[in-house]
């Protein structure tokens, strides 16, 4: 299951924004990297239909 891995990488966003002494730019384009795992596609898009 993506599960596990997905709660992974939000807690490593989570960190990421506890520690924002790096630019934004490079955090939200890791964080774009982490979202653009294949496995995760059909949740990402199923989450922006709830927003």
């Amino acid at each position: 299951s993506m599960v596990p891995a997905f709660y992974a990488i939000l807690e490593d966003i989570g960190y990421l924004i506890r520690h924002r002494k790096r630019r934004k730019a490079d955090t939200l384009r890791e964080i774009d990297e982490a979202f653009g795992y294949e496995e995760l596609q059909p949740f990402m898009k199923q989450r922006k239909k709830l927003e």
